[in-house]
């Protein structure tokens, strides 16, 4: 009987062990497959790796936010929480024809939000966590750079085509600022843009102006302004948050005769070179805003506004869903007016 009870012993004594072993494995497996193995099929497609693209720029009604979510196949992602100062970004979703975008999950997803009680000086926290509330991105905060004012040239005043152009302005004061102008032609594919470092100066070389309609401004970035070095394509790459105040004004570029020369001319039949897929020129427009500190928005009002003058019929898509309708549909990179509607009424 002795025998049989230590033997009894020993058998349960061995048992416990090899459930305690198994249990722990189990636990082990379990805690491991909790980001891919989860039975929520969205879960399980999430790749671990992602790409979190953000900017806050300043409006006619005040600061918007705007941010990207990619995946390790750059596939957009509409399934991390993205907070500004500790608030939710609501997501929206861009479609690739001329509507507006919609609340249903058939589109693009591109996180928003509007945040009208902040203003120059104010300080900006961008941060984005997983499903699980682990953080993926958390850049340094950044301040949103003060108001900006073009001193030269001035609204209404004509520039002749080819000669040097100096941009001045005023304004834009931030920590960590970095500023930046440019030119920008409506009527052609001339555009000139260059980040200025501190200085509140650009001189448009000899030869890069045309005549017709164009737009120049002045922009003032802060965040990670090392990234600026990078080109437009690269930008798309990588993960940024930057924070821009930008003005623009529009003005009329006269030939060396000193009048208006005819507009370059639109080919027949707009190139059909685009993306053909939202998410990548989302992505594409998203960059290019960034990368022209915060001028970009202002530039594809103005092409709106130019379309349309020019008879042109589109719902109200100006800035980044105008330019993501674009770049899916026509050039990635150049823009010629009027190509969206081919109609008599367009230059050419």
């Amino acid at each position: 009987m002795k025998k049989f009870d230590e033997t009894f012993i020993a058998w349960g004594t061995k048992r416990t062990i090899n459930l305690r072993f198994i249990f722990t494995a189990l636990l082990a497996v379990s805690i491991m497959c909790m980001p891919a193995c989860s039975s929520d099929s969205d879960n399980a497609a999430v790749q671990p790796n992602y790409t979190v693209q953000a900017t806050v720029s300043v409006e006619e009604d005040g600061p918007v936010a705007s941010a990207l979510v990619m995946d390790g196949d750059k596939n957009l992602l509409d399934t991390l929480d993205l907070t500004i100062n500790g608030d939710p970004m609501i997501i929206e979703y861009l479609g690739g024809d001329e509507e507006e975008s919609t609340e249903a999950g058939d589109g693009s997803p591109i996180y928003t939000m509007d945040l009208p009680d902040l203003k120059g000086g104010d300080m900006v926290v961008f941060e984005a966590r997983d499903q699980f509330g682990v953080i993926i991105y958390a850049p340094e905060p950044a301040v949103i750079p003060m108001a900006i004012e073009l001193i030269e040239p001035t609204e209404g005043q004509e520039l002749v085509a080819g000669d040097e152009v100096i941009i001045r302005w005023t304004g834009g004061e931030a920590e960590g600022v970095t500023f930046g102008a440019g030119y920008e032609s409506l009527d052609g594919e001339s555009s000139y843009f260059k980040d200025t470092a501190q200085s509140k100066e650009l001189t448009i070389p000899v030869g890069q102006t045309q005549s017709g309609n164009g737009v120049i401004g002045a922009g003032a970035v802060t965040g990670e302004t090392q990234l600026l070095s990078l080109t437009s394509d690269e930008l798309m790459e990588v993960s940024y948050f930057f924070v821009s105040t930008a003005t623009g004004i529009s003005l009329s570029v006269t030939g060396s005769a000193g009048r208006n020369t005819a507009p370059r001319a639109v080919p027949t039949g707009c190139p059909d070179s685009g993306y053909h897929n939202v998410s990548r020129a989302t992505v594409h427009c998203h960059a290019e805003f960034a990368f022209t500190l915060g001028f970009g928005s202002i530039i594809w009002n103005n092409r709106y506004k130019y379309d349309v003058r020019h008879g042109c019929t589109f719902v109200n898509m100006t800035g980044m869903r105008y330019c993501t309708n674009w770049r899916t549909n026509y050039a990635p990179m150049a823009w010629v007016g009027c190509c969206n509607c081919q109609k008599p009424a367009c230059p050419g």
